[in-house]
């Protein structure tokens, strides 16, 4: 019985041609409309805040002394009559017991509790870890104090994640991309967001009060340090007690650096609780600057102008740059005209990098000389950090082709995209020619594990 090729076999059948014509890769000359220019400009950075109803704690057992297992103590403040938090031990069995508050002595065994475990997992797919999960469903709020027996009396680690009332959060964020950079101090900011029992938002001191707030840092060699946060209003914080909190911390070299907010505090109920968040910083040792005031333009074929921004890069440079600007022209009036913003993933070419446009977004807008580049920026490819910024760049265009202005109005996909080469389009060409015309193949797969998340 003769049997079905692969699914990898039928793709490279089907895509060779292609593969073959695409060994140097185009960038598409990206572009739009003047309505687009608040989706594409840098969002503010707490519109990329990290909200959390829960803290991730350390657990570090020190070595005990011979004959006795280590343990470890922490107040967990419940808020809401509810106690819920997971042990991450990795292969280790550690023994919680709980005391609840007003004990008088929290090592007199007849006022604790041994919660059950139930086993579980946090995450998903193949990076789930194991977990145990305790519960308490009828807990007085206040501070609870949870000791920890470990299994053995060798140093152990792992986390404790513990939940929290989701009418109070914890909202953090960096307070400056700029700054993720080797060498430079990085911020960030947090301050507190939540409900009230009418469902209306509250934010910063309406939604509780910070009593104590640290930043956690582990460095890329895996040094960890503590660095105080503040609402005094001279770190970066707004006014002093408004709520809102900075701090910041010394980056000495390039690498992934983990910042962890830690705060402790009141709801607005008055409740204790503690909350964390955590930020993955990635810290660039590359330098670039924009080394021109004013940029020529040129003509390329079809109806494109070709905008070359020389730059200067020192340090790691990368491949490639992330580039968006925004072109702006002159009314009749006198008045500053939108035209289009532009951008896409460019590499240099002899210290400049190949920024272009379609006439025809010019002739759409109606726009004369002169011209201005504004909000221009370019950030590393992989993170999005900005290296260089503009906010205007004067640009020199030549006089409009007829034939550009001939085919102005609509926007077509050229004009958003750019040209595509030459060998693209033999390379659709040829791939269309050995596929099946108008019929769509499926081919059936299988998934090596599971496609959705665990419950």
């Amino acid at each position: 019985m003769p049997t079905l090729p692969s699914l990898s076999l039928l793709s490279a059948l089907l895509l060779s041609p292609m593969l073959a014509h695409a060994a140097d890769l185009v960038p598409k000359q990206l572009a739009g409309p003047p309505e687009e220019f608040a989706q594409m400009r840098a969002p503010a950075p707490a519109e990329a805040a990290i909200l959390s109803k829960s803290a991730l704690l350390p657990v570090e057992f020190s070595s005990a002394r011979s004959g006795e297992a280590a343990q470890w103590q922490a107040t967990l403040p419940v808020e809401n009559g509810k106690l819920r938090f997971v042990l991450l031990s990795g292969t280790h069995d550690w023994q919680p017991q709980l005391h609840a508050p007003g004990a008088v002595d929290a090592r007199v065994s007849a006022a604790s509790i041994v919660p059950n475990a139930i086993a579980t997992r946090l995450g998903s797919g193949d990076v789930a870890l194991p977990a145990r999960e305790y519960r308490v469903d009828s807990a007085a709020n206040g501070s609870w104090t949870l000791t920890l027996r470990a299994d053995g009396s060798a140093a152990q680690r792992g986390y404790l994640l513990l939940e929290g009332d989701a009418r109070t959060q914890l909202a953090s964020y960096p307070s400056d991309r700029r700054q993720l950079h080797s060498g430079q101090h990085i911020g960030l900011t947090a301050m507190l967001g939540g409900s009230d029992r009418h469902g209306a938002t509250t934010l910063a001191t309406d939604a509780g009060r910070i009593r104590d707030a640290q930043l956690r840092v582990t460095a890329p060699d895996g040094t960890v340090t503590q660095w105080p946060m503040a609402d005094d209003g001279r770190h970066d914080d707004g006014a002093a007690d408004d709520g809102i909190y900075a701090g910041d911390f010394p980056a000495k070299a390039p690498g992934s650096y983990l910042a962890q907010v830690v705060v402790h505090g009141e709801n607005a109920a008055g409740q204790a609780f503690v909350r964390t968040s955590e930020h993955v910083l990635p810290v660039l040792d590359t330098s670039l600057r924009i080394a021109a005031d004013a940029v020529s333009a040129s003509t390329q074929d079809g109806t494109r102008l070709a905008l070359p921004i020389p730059v200067s890069a020192t340090g790691q440079a990368p491949a490639h740059y992330r580039v968006f600007g925004e072109l702006w022209g002159t009314g009749r009036d006198g008045s500053a005209v939108p035209v289009a913003w532009l951008g896409g993933m460019l590499a240099p070419q002899n210290g400049r990098l190949p920024l272009s446009v379609d006439e025809r977004w010019i002739v759409r807008a109606g726009a004369r000389a002169p011209f201005t580049l504004r909000n221009l920026r370019i950030e590393d490819p992989d993170h999005f950090v900005p290296l260089a910024t503009r906010d205007t760049l004067a640009l020199s265009l030549p006089t409009l082709r007829r034939s550009s202005m001939a085919r102005g109005g609509t926007i077509d996909a050229s004009m958003r995209m750019g040209e595509r080469p030459a060998t693209l389009q033999r390379a659709a060409t040829d791939a269309q020619a050995q596929a099946t015309g108008s019929r769509l193949i499926l081919v059936h797969g299988y998934c090596s594990g599971g496609v959705w998340p665990e419950a």
